[in-house]
């Protein structure tokens, strides 16, 4: 107070004498009146903030419940026709599965036609070489028995002939 006071006089020296300064007191109410009245523009204006404020929250509140009532109803539909492609899908899937198995039948049928075909012909392969090997067994056992035979009877009509030689001779050795 002092302080404005002393300004006031100040002031007063340096200005014209026809130029009169309020009294203390007035400057002190106009003081308070424009305090007050910007007081009361920052409080309209903080009201005016926090109305944005709570709006915009409103707002996004709003548009959360809408998006989530939205996800809510898209879920369902997308529910809706999972449950309908899968009502689609197990017919198709059963269809396939049956596909499947027929062709993993005809494949493993094939492959059991096709193992039986080799050993077959392995087997025949193998039939024919021992056909083979028996006959040459038999020729080679027939040969060596028709030798044998030939060689007993060599050696019977040489035995033979000795024993006529001895018979002879011991028939000389009687006369």
């Amino acid at each position: 107070m002092k302080e404005r006071e002393r300004n006031r006089q100040n002031t007063q020296l340096y200005l014209p004498f026809y130029v009169k300064l309020p009294s203390l007191f007035v400057v002190e109410r106009e003081d308070r009146k424009k305090r007050r009245i910007r007081r009361r523009e920052r409080e309209k204006e903080r009201e005016k903030r926090t109305e944005a404020r709570a709006k915009k929250r409103k707002k996004k509140l709003e548009r959360k419940i809408k998006k989530r009532e939205r996800d809510k109803r898209n879920r369902e539909e997308k529910k809706g026709e999972e449950r309908e492609r899968e009502r689609g899908n197990r017919r198709g899937r059963k269809r396939k599965e049956k596909k499947k198995e027929k062709r993993i039948d005809q494949r493993r049928k094939r492959r059991r036609k096709e193992r039986r075909e080799r050993e077959e012909k392995k087997n025949g392969r193998e039939r024919e070489k021992r056909k083979e090997r028996k006959e040459e067994r038999e020729t080679e056992k027939r040969e060596k028995d028709k030798r044998a035979r030939e060689k007993n009877k060599r050696n019977r009509k040489r035995r033979e002939k000795e024993r006529i030689m001895r018979q002879k001779e011991k028939e000389k050795e009687r006369k």
